[in-house]
């Protein structure tokens, strides 16, 4: 409807927006940080939960560990990491 009523020149196209919105910015490493847990017999006869601290934006690794239970201990521990 729009591109109709500009093409009829019923309304008019709104003004080009300025440079500041030119470019989106991509991922910034560090930005976002992602944790995540998992359980599984790792190990035989062994429950343990493996704790993942990776980057978003690139996909790094910071730190790995396993642990009894995932928790907050666990989660403060990758992140000082």
């Amino acid at each position: 409807m729009k591109r109709q009523l500009q093409k009829a020149q019923l309304v008019l196209k709104a003004p080009k927006r300025g440079a500041h919105r030119s470019g989106a910015s991509g991922p910034l490493a560090g930005m976002l940080l992602h944790q995540d847990g998992s359980r599984h017999a790792w190990v035989p006869d062994q429950k343990w939960d493996l704790i993942v601290t990776m980057d978003d934006a690139t996909n790094e690794h910071y730190a790995m560990a396993f642990v009894e239970e995932e928790g907050t201990r666990s989660s403060f521990r990758g992140s000082r990491r």
